[in-house]
């Protein structure tokens, strides 16, 4: 730490922060409180964030598909070309062509 009191950018205690940075006490008191009532709850609180990765992740891939003017991943069209893909090797040649 230098002498004004201010972290010096590469040191040891730049680089290992000592604590989790919150936005806000409020923000970090309500993530505590939201945690408490759902093992008050039986709930398991990480798999609740799990579960909430997925859902984000799943989004993201939706709308990353439909900015790349693809169809959404449970759409007809998708079963039906994995299907044709599946069952293409067993028709006569030319048919699937």
């Amino acid at each position: 730490m230098a002498a004004d009191g201010l972290l010096v950018p590469g040191s040891a205690q730049d680089a290992f922060p000592r604590h989790r940075p919150f936005d806000d006490v409020g923000v970090a008191r309500r993530k505590a409180d939201s945690a408490r009532e759902s093992v008050a709850e039986a709930l398991d609180p990480s798999q609740q964030r799990k579960a909430q990765r997925v859902v984000y992740a799943t989004a993201r891939e939706a709308k990353e598909r439909q900015q790349q003017g693809l169809p959404p991943v449970d759409s007809f069209e998708v079963a039906a070309r994995e299907w044709f893909e599946v069952n293409r090797g067993g028709w006569v040649k030319g048919y699937a062509d």
